[in-house]
């Protein structure tokens, strides 16, 4: 009885399927309207022949002058250049210094000093350590001929073995506005 019904359905998707691909008329029209558009759209390119549709795209009105139609766009205005008298002066007195043993799994904290050498006050953007087991409390702002402590926190970590850390400090001098301080220590066995 299942073999009959199989087979029914066999027969009838089989009909269904040379029925479709006989019975589309508009395919023999389509073909004749392509045939006489092809020519049209040969000679005017505003004319479009998508699937048997033909379509005339208008064309946008013109501006007498092609550049009258482009609005000028201002260019940015560069920052104004600062005398190097008058600028601050990033200066890193100690660019690294190395720790010693430090134990497994603890913290320790440690600071280094950046100086303003110039004239104009020191903005401190942004110190960046370089790992996330290293964290940082800096000054925003440095005055002329003053020092700033970066004061930082190192968790030391559990695997033993030596250890290379950067902190990088960027400010708005104009010269040098990017330093780095590097720092180096060992974790000992427990």
């Amino acid at each position: 009885m299942l073999k009959k019904h199989y087979l029914f359905l066999l027969i009838a998707l089989t009909l269904v399927l040379s029925a479709c691909s006989d019975a589309n008329p508009k395919a023999e029209n389509d073909k004749a309207v392509q045939t006489s558009q092809d020519a049209k759209s040969q000679s005017d390119p505003n004319t479009v022949n998508a699937q048997g549709t033909v379509s005339t795209i208008q064309p946008l009105p013109q501006s007498p002058s092609p550049q009258a139609a482009i609005a000028p766009m201002p260019s940015p205005q560069p920052a104004p250049a600062v005398s190097p008298d008058k600028a601050p002066k990033l200066a890193l007195p100690v660019k690294k210094a190395n720790y010693g043993l430090q134990p497994q799994e603890k913290t320790f904290f440690r600071s280094f000093t950046i100086k303003n050498e110039g004239k104009a006050p020191l903005n401190v953007l942004s110190v960046s350590p370089s790992c996330s087991c290293t964290t940082v409390d800096f000054p925003k702002v440095i005055q002329p001929g003053k020092s700033g402590v970066i004061k930082f926190k190192v968790d030391t970590g559990a695997a033993p073995g030596i250890r290379e850390k950067s902190i990088t400090v960027t400010t708005n001098d104009p010269t040098e506005p990017t330093v780095s301080f590097e720092f180096s220590f060992m974790v000992k066995d427990k």
